[in-house]
């Protein structure tokens, strides 16, 4: 171990030998830990200068990507790169960074800033959100169905039917003997929950199949369903 770290050590001396014989400068690794961009939220639409502090920052190139667009920088000395950065988020975007990298030959490194949406645009993007979450609420419930037939282990059957239910609320389900259910559907899963009751069962189109019960079910044990 200690010949192989000879060896390293010899090779590092020989290199930046090397590089002196050839004129070439080693510099020192720029280094972003100096506090942060500053400011470190910039707006939408709005071209602001951002001051990114360092170390070791001279003759560093600055490139950028992510929600922004890169208008013009400078590196004003060893310590210091000042740009100007315009915000290009879009409302459905995911991200919302802006992604600085400074470049020192082979070597990057970066930080980021935030850019933020405009008053107008969060209304609009929450307003999308309640949207689209309404409609995937509507669309959970539609896919439970307005019947469900139960059939239970002792020949018997049960018909139940979809009542009204507050907005974003599982609905109740009702048979004519007065019985309450309440029906959710995971995946291929489905279950049943009817006071102390709890039945469970693979889901295969309309089908209810290999259904189980546990807790205070009458009648007990399989079960099957179709829902309508």
């Amino acid at each position: 171990m200690r010949a192989f770290t000879v060896g390293i050590s010899v090779l590092c001396v020989v290199s930046v030998f090397a590089q002196a014989q050839s004129g070439q400068k080693v510099l020192p690794k720029p280094d972003l830990h100096a506090g942060g961009a500053k400011p470190s939220t910039i707006p939408n639409h709005e071209v602001t200068m951002v001051n990114l502090p360092g170390f070791h920052l001279g003759g560093t190139t600055l490139t950028v990507d992510g929600v922004c667009a890169l208008k013009s920088y400078k590196v004003t000395s060893d310590t210091q790169i000042q740009m100007m950065l315009e915000g290009h988020r879009a409302i459905d975007d995911k991200e919302d960074g802006c992604f600085l990298h400074v470049h020192q030959g082979a070597f990057q490194t970066g930080t980021y800033v935030v850019v933020d949406l405009t008053e107008a645009e969060w209304a609009e993007k929450h307003t999308n959100e309640r949207t689209a979450d309404k409609a995937k609420g509507e669309a959970y419930m539609a896919s439970l169905g307005k019947q469900w037939v139960v059939h239970y282990a002792n020949g018997s059957s049960e018909t139940f039917t979809v009542q009204p239910a507050d907005e974003g609320q599982l609905p109740d389900y009702t048979s004519a003997s007065g019985t309450t259910a309440k029906f959710a559907i995971m995946g291929d899963k489905v279950m049943m929950i009817s006071g102390g009751c709890t039945r469970s069962g693979i889901l295969n189109g309309s089908q209810v199949k290999d259904g189980i019960s546990a807790g205070d079910c009458k009648p007990a044990g399989a079960w099957s369903a179709e829902k309508r």
